[in-house]
């Protein structure tokens, strides 16, 4: 089934798929619209944030110190693993309470629409890292010319291909 929907995705991504696919909440009904944004809407636990912070700092603090030790960060990000992971499952339960109240055609169309995107940022990242590793081929030439450059060598004529 999860092939299909990314199947379908890359065909739309090829073939422009429908403004409709391209939102999260794109083909839904308004019903399901409403559903899926409430159970998106992040609760806020009392003191939630600021414990995850607290656990963060102490991460960094740990990191940060003269002498490395490597357990007492271990422990630290377990701590801070916990509290995101307890605020995680919550967002999960929120969502599978919500799969249950939409119609057959809105929860399709929602994974369609999840699938599309997903597919449209595996696309945009894959594009970011070719664009990087041009870039690194770019300043490794770079580099090389300045070298050369220095020691009084003419820099080798470049290809046009890159």
């Amino acid at each position: 089934m999860k092939t299909h929907l990314i199947f379908a995705a890359l065909i739309g991504l090829a073939i422009g798929a429908p403004a409709a696919a391209q939102q999260p909440f794109g083909g839904l009904s308004e019903e399901g619209r409403a559903i899926l944004a409430a159970a998106m809407t992040r609760q806020h636990a009392p003191g939630h944030d600021q414990a995850v912070s607290r656990a963060r700092a102490r991460v960094l603090q740990l990191l940060s110190a003269e002498e490395l030790d490597v357990n007492a960060i271990a422990e630290a990000q377990r701590a801070e693993r916990t509290l995101v992971m307890r605020d995680h499952a919550r967002a999960h339960e929120r969502m599978l309470t919500a799969y249950e109240k939409l119609s057959s055609s809105d929860r399709r169309a929602f994974a369609a629409a999840l699938a599309y995107r997903e597919a449209r940022v595996r696309q945009q990242m894959e594009r970011a890292r070719n664009r990087m590793e041009l870039l690194d081929r770019m300043m490794v030439r770079q580099q090389r010319n300045l070298e050369n450059m220095r020691s009084g060598q003419r820099p080798p004529a470049q290809q046009v291909s890159d």
